[in-house]
């Protein structure tokens, strides 16, 4: 947990070994013997609560909510969680500085997440697609919880949800009424045109 804080509210290069075996009152030793140093730390607690496969699994289930309404549901439950929050901020906070952060998030959120989900969908230019929902995220990460910008503090996590998810099924290329997933009456394919209209 202290090496979660540390890295979430100070950043990767900021964060040192030392600072943490202190911050936890243990030796430096210990956690070189069991984690090798602060990249192998690191990659260690940048775990989220919910792997990207599950996520993807449940979008691709039918419902009658958009991709985006769902996606961004779970994106802002997992902000709300303490522990799911200062992970993901511990790897945005590093990814400006360190290539193996930025390598993470990107896994973490575009190839393992967004894309697929993208795919998922059969619509066209998944990559391009992936990457615009993950800048809207990434962005809206670090204007609420680390630039805080007032209206986005102030806002519920229900009003940041509707417009966070227009902005994702606009990414995706759909909207409208319809049953979504895989399969569905209402999905959406490569055309990026519904099977409901």
């Amino acid at each position: 947990r202290v090496a979660r804080e540390q890295f979430a509210e100070l950043g990767y290069e900021k964060v040192s070994v030392r600072g943490i075996a202190r911050a936890a009152d243990v030796d430096p030793k210990l956690v070189h013997h069991y984690y090798g140093g602060k990249e192998a730390l690191f990659a260690a607690i940048v775990q989220l609560p919910l792997a990207p496969a599950d996520i993807v699994a449940e979008l691709g289930t039918p419902s009658d909510d958009s991709p985006g309404t769902r996606l961004a549901r779970i994106i802002l439950d997992l902000q709300a969680n303490p522990i799911a929050r200062m992970t993901m901020m511990s790897i945005v906070r590093a990814a400006a500085n360190e290539r193996h952060a930025a390598e993470r998030i990107r896994s973490i959120l575009t190839q393992r997440l967004f894309e697929p989900l993208a795919r998922q969908l059969g619509v066209d230019r998944p990559q391009l697609r992936a990457s615009l929902i993950g800048s809207q995220v990434v962005g809206l990460m670090m204007a609420r919880h680390v630039v805080k910008l007032p209206a986005l503090v102030a806002a519920s996590d229900t009003e940041l949800a509707e417009l966070l998810a227009a902005t994702i099924d606009a990414a995706l290329g759909v909207g409208g009424a319809g049953v979504y997933g895989v399969g569905a009456p209402g999905a959406w394919g490569a055309s990026g045109t519904s099977g409901a209209q």
